[in-house]
C-alpha cells in the first residue's frame, strides 16, 4: 500500500514545478534590485543553491516585502540540501504576510506543515494550523483541491478517532486531590471544559464532557476494581460511572470527509492518495457500494497500481463475491512488489516453533498442505480461508500501518492481531485520559505512591507525565473468548497492546492480568488464528 503521508520534498517539488513554468512575478520595489533577483533566479535554476541563497537575501534587504523571494527561499530550505524546516517556516510566513491572498504560498505553507515531528503536542498544533490554512485556502479558492484534501484527511481522522468511542469524566481530578488533601473538597465547584475536537472545529464544542454531581464523582472512589474488570465498560455503567457516546460526532465527520475528498478528486482525479484516504473511511464504515464506485474512478487512471486490484479484492470479499475477489487479489500480487508477496504468502504467523522450522526446510510445499487442510469447501475453485487471510491482510495494511515507523498494517501489533483473528466483535476506543483516573483513584486511597508525585521528579517532568496520562487513549477489541487492550498515549493513531505501569497496581488489582503484551502472547500460544 502506498504511504499515506506525503513526504515534505515531493509536496515541495510539486509547488517548486508549478512556480518554475509561470512567470516570475516582482513587485515594484523588488525591481530596484532586479539584478541580483534574476542573478539568484538563474544560480536555483543551475542548481547553485549556496549562490543563490545569498543572492535572494540580497533582493530582501533591497525589498523585505518582496513575497516571491521569501517564497523562493523556503524552496530552498525545504528541497536543496540546503535543509532546515524552521527557516522554510519563516520564509513562508513572510511571503504570506507580504501577500497574504496568494494560494500557492498558503498551500506550500501547508505542505510544509505536513512534516511529523517527535513532539506530539507539535503535531497536534499543526494538524490545527493545517485545517485553519485549508478553510482560508477554500475562502479564496473554493475548488483547490490541495485544500479539500487536507480537510477530508482530517474529518477522516475524526471519524476513526469517534465511531465507536466513548469517553469518561477527569476534569477536575487534580484539582480534587488537592481540595482532599487540606479536606475543602466541594464536587459542585468541578467544571466542565468541554472535549475539544482534534482538528479543532467549533461546530463540534457542543459535546461537552458531563459536569459531575457528587454521587458520580465519587463512583470513582467507590469502584471495585478486580483482577480483570479494568476495561469492562458494561461494569462501569452499572457502576454509576458515566460514560458518554461520542458517535454521534462520527456521522459528521463521514458525510464531511467523503464530501471534501470527493471535491479533491473533482479537482484532480489522479490524486493518489485521495483514494486511500476514501477507502479507509469506507471500509470502517462497510460502505462497500461506495467503495466500489471510487475503485471505478481509480481504475480508469490507475490500472496497474496493485493497491487498486487489492482493494478489489478486500470489497468483492466482503461482499460475498469470492470467484472475483480471487481474481482481483491474483492480479494484485501479479503486480505487487516482491516483499509485498511475500507478505501473503508467509505463514509463520500462525505456526508454533517446531511447524516454522518445517516450513523454513521448504515453504512453498508446507504452505501447500497448510492451506489445503484449511479449505472449507474442496469443490470451489478458490480456498476460502485463504481469501479470508488476503482480505485481512489488505484490511490490516490499509487502516493499520504506522508510516513514520515505517511499519506496514499486517507489521503492526494491531495488524497482525486482525491478521490472526478477523476484525474484532467490538472495538470500543475509551477517550478522556482513563489512565489518569486509574492511577488518581487508585493514589487517593492511599495504597501506592504515584511516581508523578516523588520528591526526585521535577515539576515539567511531572507536568508533562501527567499530560500523558490524561491524553492517553485505549482500543478495547472483545473477541468473545479473549480480549485484547491496546493504548495509544501520544494520539498518533500507532496503538501497541497496553501494558501499565507498575506503580498504578496493588494487591487488589492484579497487574499480570492486566497486561496485554503477557495475554497476547498466551492467546497466541493457545488459539494461533480463528
Amino acid at each position: 500500500m502506498s504511504d499515506f503521508n506525503l513526504t515534505l520534498k515531493v509536496g515541495w517539488l510539486t509547488v517548486g514545478f508549478i512556480f518554475a513554468v509561470t512567470p516570475l512575478v516582482m513587485t515594484s520595489s523588488a525591481q530596484n534590485d532586479a539584478a541580483a533577483y534574476d542573478q539568484a533566479v538563474a544560480s536555483f535554476r543551475t542548481g547553485n543553491y549556496s549562490r543563490a541563497e545569498k543572492l535572494f537575501k540580497t533582493a530582501l534587504d533591497a525589498d523585505p516585502e518582496n513575497a516571491q523571494a521569501h517564497f523562493m527561499l523556503a524552496r530552498i530550505y525545504t528541497e536543496t540540501e540546503i535543509l532546515d524546516y524552521k527557516k522554510a517556516g519563516k520564509s513562508l510566513d513572510s511571503a504570506i504576510k507580504a501577500d497574504p491572498l496568494n494560494v500557492d504560498y498558503m498551500v506550500a505553507k501547508l505542505e510544509h506543515l505536513r512534516a511529523e515531528s517527535s513532539n506530539f503536542i507539535t503535531d497536534r498544533v499543526r494538524d490545527s494550523q493545517r485545517m485553519g490554512l485549508a478553510k482560508k485556502v477554500l475562502e479564496i479558492d473554493p475548488e483547490n483541491g490541495v485544500a479539500h484534501e487536507e480537510l477530508g484527511k482530517a474529518y477522516v481522522r475524526d471519524f476513526w478517532r469517534y465511531r465507536n468511542a466513548i469517553s469518561l469524566p477527569t476534569l477536575g481530578l487534580r484539582e480534587e486531590l488537592e481540595y482532599r488533601n487540606r479536606g475543602e473538597f466541594d464536587p459542585s465547584q468541578l467544571q466542565s471544559a468541554g472535549d475539544t475536537d482534534p482538528a479543532g472545529n467549533p461546530a463540534l464544542s457542543q459535546f461537552a464532557e458531563p459536569t459531575l454531581n457528587e454521587d458520580q464523582f465519587w463512583a470513582f472512589d467507590q469502584y471495585e476494581f478486580r483482577n480483570d474488570d479494568l476495561f469492562n465498560i458494561d461494569r462501569l455503567r452499572m457502576q454509576g460511572i458515566p460514560v458518554q457516546e461520542l458517535s454521534g460526532r462520527a456521522d459528521k465527520a463521514y458525510a464531511r470527509a467523503i464530501a471534501h475528498l470527493n471535491r479533491a478528486l473533482e479537482s484532480d482525479p489522479m490524486r493518489r492518495r485521495v483514494y486511500d484516504y476514501l477507502m479507509q473511511i469506507y471500509v470502517l464504515k462497510e460502505d462497500y457500494p461506495r467503495a466500489m464506485t471510487t475503485l471505478q474512478s481509480m481504475y480508469a487512471f490507475y490500472p496497474e497500481e496493485p493497491e487498486l486490484w487489492m482493494y478489489l479484492g478486500l470489497v468483492h470479499h466482503r461482499t460475498g463475491q469470492n470467484d472475483a475477489a480471487a481474481k482481483a487479489f491474483e492480479t494484485g500480487l501479479g503486480y505487487a512488489q516482491p516483499e509485498v508477496r511475500y507478505a501473503f504468502e508467509n505463514i509463520d504467523l500462525f505456526l508454533a516453533p517446531d511447524e516454522k522450522e518445517r516450513y523454513e526446510e521448504d515453504p512453498i510445499a508446507y504452505a501447500s498442505r497448510y492451506w489445503t487442510s484449511k479449505d472449507p469447501r474442496y469443490l470451489t475453485p478458490f480456498n476460502e480461508r485463504k481469501l479470508e487471510h488476503y482480505s485481512r491482510l489488505v484490511y490490516a495494511d490499509l487502516l493499520y500501518g504506522a508510516p513514520r515507523v515505517k511499519l506496514r498494517g499486517w507489521e503492526t501489533q494491531r495488524g497482525q492481531i486482525l491478521v490472526r483473528y478477523g476484525p474484532p466483535i467490538s472495538d470500543v476506543v475509551i477517550t478522556g485520559g482513563y489512565e489518569a483516573i486509574l492511577t488518581h483513584v487508585i493514589k487517593s486511597r492511599g495504597r501506592t505512591m504515584n511516581y508523578l508525585d516523588t520528591p526526585s521528579a521535577g515539576q515539567d517532568v511531572r507536568d508533562f507525565d501527567q499530560m500523558v496520562l490524561e491524553a492517553n487513549t485505549f482500543a478495547i477489541w472483545e473477541y468473545g473468548d479473549f480480549r485484547f487492550v491496546f493504548e495509544d498515549p501520544f494520539r498518533n493513531n500507532e496503538y501497541r497492546l497496553y501494558s501499565p505501569p507498575a506503580n498504578l497496581f496493588n494487591e487488589s488489582v492484579d497487574a499480570w492480568a492486566n497486561d496485554y503484551v503477557i495475554i497476547a502472547r498466551e492467546t497466541f500460544r493457545e488459539t494461533p488464528d480463528q
